[in-house]
């Protein structure tokens, strides 16, 4: 699953969105994961018409497995921690504290109450 070199970040042709059809464009250049330590150097290609965004390289049906189990583990987690966190949300400085615990890369504390939401995932 290492993809890390120079020669997979770059492209002997044009990406086309799987959601529309268009072209992909480069919207963030050589990221890694710093939350959960995934190895590897990916970039964010955005679709110029609709803009779905997607990893570069892509990840493989059979990437995905040990990606799930390996780096983002969810057997581990405290729901009593969960209910806690969510009472704080509101509260002064909340969104600096989970920025510094690294646990504010979650869409959820931009929802509003009533708004719909897609959570778009697999595993």
């Amino acid at each position: 699953m290492k993809k890390d070199n120079d020669d997979a970040m770059k492209s002997d042709h044009q990406m086309q969105c799987i959601a529309c059809g268009s072209n992909m464009e480069t919207f963030i250049e050589r990221i890694s994961d710093d939350r959960y330590g995934c190895p590897g150097v990916y970039s964010i290609e955005r679709c110029v018409s609709c803009g779905h965004m997607t990893t570069t390289p892509p990840l493989t049906e059979e990437d995905l497995p040990g990606l799930y189990s390996t780096y983002y583990p969810r057997r581990e987690v405290d729901f009593s921690a969960i209910e806690r966190e969510a009472a704080l949300v509101n509260k002064p400085f909340a969104a600096f504290n989970r920025w510094m615990a690294g646990t504010d890369h979650q869409g959820h504390y931009l929802a509003q109450p009533g708004e719909k939401v897609l959570d778009v995932g697999c595993g």
